[in-house]
């Protein structure tokens, strides 16, 4: 299964000593004191070597198909922790300290995952020396087109990552940065490596308009990438090094005209409020910069002002105590005027019902299984639509807009896979199912087999050393099946295992970096195909493949000694 290697977001928990943050009761709460775990070691800094103080860890489980668990601790004088009480499993490590960039253990940077830690019944890992670094620093200015400062500009630091097979710039964790009344700005906590840089003023009011608010003039400012492109192919990169700053980023706004998409939504339930959302479509927009709000008067009559010309999805949703959320959708197309008399009705909601049955052994009771639809041209969660599996393993989904859209089903159970898609007489085995002339074919059948094959193995630095922040990736055949990708990372003895795997032929990759999605881009994949492990699996197999490290990076860090192992 997939895990975003990106960003780190994790609690932060202030206390001295290690905490358990407990799961519900579970199976392991049956395990003997002897069989749970510790794991300790040094938090020290990356470019001194000096241990690390008030630095707070946290230990999060990667395995549990529900809910998670996780163990935390704050470092003392000499930058000693101490995580006790540990269930066994596979963990990631993390940490966070001001003055550095939040990381996780065995990472090298932004887009190299951390070294994933298995936890044998007893062990005690030891030795574990963490390096934080010190955190990159970029200052600079955004004024407009007569060189005034733009106070409350929103400054990001993105990176590319891939979505639904569509590359797309994301603000990394700790990435954000608002201007001054002078229009300078300070981001900090940056970790190392290359960013493109964007600037945003939303002269309306961040995103958030009120109904009936409309400005006279139809002057606006568009994202602007540094240095003042409109698109990436015309950005330029930052280098952001620990522990030093970058300055003289400056922006200068573009002025041009900006339209406004305005309508009605239809009658909703009385003493319903409602919220209106509109987000780019095209991938040469910033996504995350083109996102508007707006609220619609008692009438339901909705403005949204400020935007470039573009395809975007116009999304409301009503919302009120003790009734259902009801959701409308509609694709606008702006080109060189103002776009009226847009209707969002809540009543064409359609629904798609659906049912999953298990094969050779797959136990699907009581998992909290959830089928989802996710939009290709969405941006994550925006716009997904599920529906949660009742115990008979019926499910129904609504759906608002008709589109394309990618299936995801989750948690899948361990060593289980999807064997089959159907909906209605069309097969529907690659994930994707379109909808985009209406939603009708029937129901919608996935099959899900317990009997998935598993590959493991081993990876290697080019000096034969263990490789323990790699991500091994699993890339099908049949390059169109997006049920297929699947993803892992070496633990501390460098070390992958791969459940679950849908019978097959595929190619094995482990590199030292790969983007969120990168996986799926054929552009990526062309330069690395002969270094590829053929591999073919067959339902049940249990395959064991050794691999050698693919460097993307000659820049990245040294990966960190291996921990001792203890008992």
């Amino acid at each position: 299964m997939r895990a975003w290697e990106g960003s780190l977001v994790f609690i932060v928990c202030a206390v001295a000593q290690s905490v358990a943050i407990a799961p519900s009761q579970t199976a392991e709460d049956t395990l003997k004191p002897e069989e749970r775990c510790t794991v300790e070691g040094t938090v020290v800094n990356l470019k001194t070597g000096e241990p690390l103080k008030k630095a707070n860890v946290r230990l999060e489980r990667e395995d549990m198909q529900s809910d998670s668990a996780s163990w935390s601790a704050t470092t003392d004088a000499t930058g000693h922790f101490a995580l006790d009480e540990v269930s066994p499993g596979k963990y990631m490590l993390s940490a966070r300290r001001n003055g550095f960039a939040d990381s996780q253990y065995g990472s090298r940077g932004e887009g190299s995952p951390g070294t994933q830690l298995t936890l044998l019944k007893g062990q005690k890992l030891k030795g574990i020396v963490f390096r934080m670094t010190p955190q990159g620093v970029v200052t600079g200015r955004v004024v407009d087109e007569d060189g005034e400062p733009v106070a409350r500009a929103q400054v990001a630091f993105l990176r590319p990552m891939f979505v639904n097979g569509r590359k797309t710039l994301v603000p990394t964790f700790n990435s954000m940065a608002q201007t001054d009344d002078r229009g300078e700005y300070r981001a900090f906590g940056l970790a190392p490596g290359k960013y493109f840089a964007s600037a945003n003023f939303d002269a309306l009011g961040r995103g958030w308009q009120e109904a009936g608010h409309r400005e006279p003039s139809h002057q606006g400012y568009a994202p602007t990438l540094y240095p003042n492109a409109m698109g990436m192919s015309q950005a330029s990169s930052i280098e952001v090094v620990a522990g030093s700053e970058v300055s003289g980023i400056d922006f200068q706004l573009i002025p041009l005209r900006t339209y406004h998409i305005a309508g009605k939504l239809s009658v909703m339930a009385e003493g319903a409020g409602a919220m209106i959302m509109v987000m780019s479509r095209d991938a040469g927009i910033l996504p995350w910069n083109s996102l508007k709000h707006a609220s619609p008067d008692h009438k339901g009559n909705f403005v949204v002002q400020g935007l470039i010309p573009g395809s975007y999805t116009v999304n409301a949703q009503s919302f009120s105590s003790g009734s259902e959320t009801q959701v409308a959708e509609a694709i606008v197309n702006i080109t060189d005027s103002d776009v009226d008399g847009v209707v969002l009705d809540f009543g064409a909601i359609h629904e798609i019902t659906g049912a999953i049955k298990a094969e050779a052994g797959a136990d699907l009771k009581k998992k909290g299984l959830t089928v989802g639809l996710q939009g290709e041209a969405r941006i994550f969660g925006i716009g997904m639509n599920g529906g949660q599996v009742q115990d008979d393993g019926t499910f129904k989904i609504k759906v608002q807009l008709p589109d394309r859209y990618r299936l995801n089903i989750g948690p899948m159970p361990e060593g289980a896979y999807v064997k089959s898609i159907r909906f209605g007489e069309t097969d529907c085995s690659n994930g994707v199912i379109d909808l985009s002339k209406g939603v009708t074919g029937g129901e919608l059948t996935i099959t899900i087999a317990g009997n998935g094959a598993q590959i493991d193995g081993n990876v290697s630095d080019p000096k034969d050393q263990p490789a323990t922040s790699a991500s091994v990736v699993l890339i099908p055949e049949q390059r169109d099946n997006h049920m297929m990708y699947e993803l892992a990372n070496t633990d501390q003895n460098g070390h992958f295992t791969i459940k679950g795997v849908m019978p097959g032929k595929y190619k094995l990759f482990a590199f030292d970096r790969v983007e969120y999605g990168q996986d799926e881009d054929a552009d990526f994949l062309k330069q690395f195909e002969e270094k590829g492990e053929a591999v073919e699996v067959n339902a049940g197999d249990k395959t064991s493949k050794d691999l050698k490290l693919i460097v993307t990076d000659e820049d990245l860090p040294p990966e960190p000694p291996a921990p001792q192992p203890g008992s």
